[in-house]
């Protein structure tokens, strides 16, 4: 766990510094091993990290973020704690439910923290959130020595095999923390990875350089992944079947029309990032893209 969350850091330093937000991490040594998916932890401990920072940084400009480890009766136990303005009594219970968001319309679809939660209860652990004086967010996870299926063990080691390292690929999500995350997760896994907050700064993107894979989410202000997708097939026939749309609406008739029409590759909100890589894999890896090839 102290590895993942060096890693998740260092990945992180440039935007918390940028940000004015000081790390102070207090990790404790010899800290016991255990069975965790990587790609599935690293996001939740991005998720609570860049709440932290965002609250802090939209309540005074600057914070301070605490992160702690330590070890209790055969569990592992993560402290975040940050200085910024806490959260209202009266919300606080429903910070993890799906869709539930703080933020102003246009700003995000409320799915990090109900990422977060999903992904914490699914190794057997608890996640717990209190205020005073700030925010603190509790992760625990059991310790495990031994998985009890090896095969599924090396599945999930070697989920990032056999991708296309180096490809360029364009992340479009109006929600920070997602967009952030699964840039912060292809870019370990070595792609080349630009962000974007609508589906014009994607299309602008798009004007500028050629990628090898797009993924979008579906519902955003302005022009959204429909749209997105299909002004890119108009605009640039060399991505077709290089599209993965994110979507937490499979009910909207319009929207199971247009999968349904197009056949574009989704995956449902809220996923495992382990989820998205593997199709990320799938689409890319019967024919890998060489852009620069293409004219």
């Amino acid at each position: 766990i102290n590895a993942i969350l060096r890693q998740t850091l260092e990945l992180r330093e440039y935007s918390l510094r940028t940000n004015n937000i000081e790390v102070v991490p207090e990790l404790k040594e010899r800290l016991p091993r255990t069975m965790v998916d990587l790609y599935q932890m690293q996001q939740v401990f991005i998720n609570i990290i860049n709440n932290a920072a965002d609250a802090m940084v939209a309540h005074r400009g600057r914070g301070r973020l605490e992160i702690r480890t330590d070890v209790r009766d055969n569990t592992i136990v993560v402290t975040f704690r940050d200085d910024g303005p806490g959260i209202p009594k009266d919300i606080i219970n429903k910070v993890f439910d799906p869709f539930f968001t703080t933020k102003e319309v246009g700003k995000g679809t409320g799915l990090g923290l109900s990422i977060t939660h999903g992904i914490v209860v699914e190794h057997g652990g608890r996640i717990d959130i209190s205020s005073d004086r700030g925010t603190t967010v509790t992760v625990e996870i059991p310790v495990i020595e031994k998985a009890g299926d090896e095969e599924e063990t090396k599945k999930k080691r070697t989920l990032g095999s056999g991708l296309p390292r180096g490809k360029a690929v364009l992340i479009v999500d109006d929600e920070k923390s997602i967009r952030e995350g699964l840039s912060d997760i292809l870019s370990s896994e070595g792609f080349d990875v630009e962000t974007a907050r609508d589906g014009k700064e994607a299309l602008d993107a798009m004007e500028r350089k050629k990628f090898s894979l797009l993924i979008a989410d579906v519902k955003m202000p302005g022009i959204d992944g429909k749209e997105l997708y299909r002004s890119v097939m108009k605009r640039h026939a060399y991505m077709r079947d290089k599209v993965i749309l994110l979507t937490g609406d499979v009910f909207s008739q319009d929207v199971r029309n247009f999968f349904r029409d197009t056949g574009c590759p989704y995956i449902l909100k809220p996923f495992k990032p382990g989820e998205l890589m593997g199709l990320v894999r799938e689409v890319l890896s019967p024919d890998p893209l060489d852009v620069d090839r293409l004219h």
